[in-house]
């Protein structure tokens, strides 16, 4: 009887680890994907089905994602401007770039 609790218990315990060890991506529509997710993009996701992780990638807008909870416990929260976020982040870049001397210099001397 007691072999039997045990055998119970770590089935039990092997089964809801292997349940929680998939990326979640929540979509605007409450929606949810069970993935691996693959890459991410500053405009795309990319991520495997659970269900076929040797099947083909699949590749969603980041901007109809509103999280994606991964399969170490950390999620990841995506804001809906994050396309111009990026832009921004870019452009503040580039300014940053364009003050430094020499790229002025050089700026300057193209003129």
């Amino acid at each position: 009887m007691k072999t039997f609790k045990l055998i119970l218990i770590a089935v039990f315990l092997i089964t809801t680890s292997i349940a929680k060890a998939q990326d979640v991506i929540v979509k605007k529509d409450n929606s949810t994907i069970l993935s691996k997710v693959t890459r991410i993009s500053e405009a795309e996701i990319e991520y495997k089905k659970w269900s076929n992780l040797d099947g083909p990638t699949y590749v969603i807008d980041i901007d109809e994602v509103v999280s994606i909870n991964n399969q170490n416990g950390e999620i990841e929260h995506y804001s809906t401007n994050k396309k111009l976020q990026l832009q921004l982040k870019t452009k503040q870049q580039l300014i940053k770039k364009s003050l430094q001397p020499i790229n002025f210099l050089l700026l300057l001397k193209e003129a």
